[in-house]
């Protein structure tokens, strides 16, 4: 999402609603950056809350949410079955319905360009999408490793 007067340094915070911590210790997967603006945190996706509502973990100064390093927030989930499966075979886990916008704000990619390259969308454990790229060796060990059914044209 681009803010008018890009140009300018906003300030962020990376943090968590204070609801899904509980007194327990805050773990990257409950984070997300927030636009700080007075009293209220607005998110990537246009809501907000108030700043008291968060823990706040880190501070950044930056023109727009896609120049932060998103890959210590709830963008990058471990434990999930969905998520990208690079060319290497690095499994990057998100939830179900993120993997755009983890293309965006963690790879700074397009989804068109990551499929372009070659990476998997893995949706569930019987769902992928790898687009018109065959498999690397890599890929297709991970997989079978993981799970994961292959075709054997793959």
């Amino acid at each position: 999402m681009e803010y008018p007067g890009t140009e300018q340094l906003h300030t962020f915070v990376r943090g968590a609603h204070r609801l899904c911590c509980r007194g327990q210790t805050v773990q990257d997967q409950d984070t997300a950056w927030y636009r700080e603006e007075g009293d209220t945190l607005h998110n990537y996706v246009g809501g907000n809350m108030p700043r008291h509502g968060v823990v706040i973990l880190e501070t950044a100064q930056a023109h727009s949410f896609d120049d932060l390093d998103w890959t210590h927030t709830r963008l990058v989930y471990p434990g999930r079955d969905s998520g990208w499966l690079d060319r290497n075979a690095r499994f990057w886990p998100c939830r179900i319905a993120e993997h755009d916008t983890q293309a965006r704000f963690v790879h700074k990619e397009t989804v068109e360009t990551l499929e372009r390259r070659g990476w998997v969308r893995i949706h569930n454990k019987n769902s992928y999408s790898a687009g018109n790229v065959r498999l690397t060796a890599e890929q297709r060990n991970w997989m079978r490793k993981h799970g994961y059914p292959l075709l054997d044209d793959e």
